[in-house]
Parts: structure tokens; C-alpha cells; sequence
């Protein structure tokens, strides 16, 4: 799951990995990147889900020049 974040967020320009939390009871990544728009976190949530993970995003929020996002990535059911 990591290395497919990774991979997505190169296809994002301007993105920024802020950081990755695990919750090994719900099997769930969470990962908080900063974004250059609002769009960029559904771009990459919809690149993130063509790796055959499933993503969501979460609360972003506008943070001085930058959009901060929080996205949940699990396997695929």
C-alpha cells in the first residue's frame, strides 16, 4: 500500500506526504499530504483506487498556501 501511495503521489505535482498512520485492528492506512488545490485530492484518490486499493478521502482543509487532506487506503473487498 505504501509503495502504491508513493507512485500515486508522483503523478500529483506539488504533493507533499506529511505522514502515514497504520491501524492494524481495521487493516487501514491513513495518510495526511498536502496538496496545491482541492481537485488534487481527488485526483489522487482516484489514481490511488486504480492501483486496486481502496481509497477515500477524508477532512481537507485550506492550511496557509496549501489544501491538507487525510486519505484512508485498505485492501480491496
Amino acid at each position: 500500500a505504501t509503495a502504491a501511495l508513493y507512485e500515486s503521489l508522483a503523478q500529483v505535482e506539488g504533493s507533499e506526504l506529511r505522514s502515514i498512520r497504520y491501524d492494524r485492528l481495521r487493516q487501514q492506512m491513513t495518510a495526511t499530504i498536502a496538496f496545491e488545490s482541492f481537485a488534487d485530492v481527488d485526483r489522487l484518490t482516484t489514481i490511488v483506487n486504480s492501483t486496486g486499493l481502496t481509497a477515500r478521502s477524508g477532512d481537507s482543509r485550506q492550511s496557509g498556501a496549501k489544501v491538507v487532506g487525510d486519505l484512508t487506503l485498505e485492501n480491496a473487498s
